[in-house]
């Protein structure tokens, strides 16, 4: 006897099943993803916010910014090849658990701006 092919019914089943574990994966690894070297801070990642009251977190990673410098009261971080402004209502108050410098971004006509921002903790 040869056997049948599987039903339509079969197929969707797997499908589903299949799309349901990726979500699963992409999900945790999203979650994760704030410093691949200390996850325990997930949750102060988390808990993030800036000034103006934005969270900082979305799932996605902060960058860690090498090069920064305030003047006049205002931060500054190099990101690529540019300087990037904070905006006040963008800095992260409090004590900064990962120790270096991390900024949140969005882009704007394709230059990053600063969503948040934490100075290193021996800036």
């Amino acid at each position: 006897m040869s056997e049948q092919p599987p039903s339509i019914g079969q197929m969707l089943l797997t499908g589903l099943v299949t799309l349901a574990m990726l979500a699963i994966l992409f999900f945790a690894v999203r979650a994760s993803a704030h410093d691949h070297d200390h996850p325990e801070l997930a949750d102060w990642y988390m808990s993030l916010h800036a000034k103006g009251g934005a969270w900082c977190c979305d799932g996605k990673d902060a960058e860690t910014v090498d090069e920064w410098k305030t003047a006049d009261g205002h931060y500054s971080a190099r990101v690529g090849d540019e300087w990037v402004a904070i905006p006040d209502d963008a800095v992260v108050e409090g004590p900064n658990r990962a120790i270096d410098a991390k900024i949140w971004l969005k882009h704007m006509d394709g230059h990053p701006q600063a969503r948040c921002f934490i100075p290193g903790a021996f800036g």
